[in-house]
């Protein structure tokens, strides 16, 4: 009901500013739906197959984002201070606020990136 009265309050603004009313939508679909795939890798070993593997699995909403150490990452996001395991790359599928376990097999991470839910 409250949201329901926000957007009949707003009504006007949104028939004058339908552009920029679009975008803004857009961007909040965006923030909601956006699946940001960090995947954090031992500077001497290279994350290749879990790159290709999420670029397969790719949407408009899918973040890639490879680091050669998670400290670079802002203390804000979701995956900071994520660590490789056991020396190998490593990715972390996030939705929102929540990181997946870590994953280090090229199958498990499509099966995440496929199924939102799954992680």
């Amino acid at each position: 009901a409250d949201a329901d009265a926000i957007l009949e309050a707003a009504a006007p603004a949104i028939a004058a500013n339908l552009f920029a009313t679009a975008g803004i939508l857009a961007d909040l679909d965006f923030r909601l739906t956006a699946t940001d795939a960090v995947i954090v890798h031992p500077a001497d070993r290279t994350p290749d197959r879990l790159v290709a593997t999420t670029r397969a699995a790719w949407t408009p909403s899918t973040i890639l984002s490879v680091f050669a150490d998670a400290a670079d990452l802002p203390p804000t996001h979701p995956a900071s201070g994520k660590r490789p395991v056991d020396d190998l790359p490593t990715a972390y599928v996030c939705h929102g606020e929540t990181c997946s376990l870590p994953v280090t097999d090229p199958d498990t991470l499509a099966m995440l990136l496929r199924d939102p839910r799954s992680a």
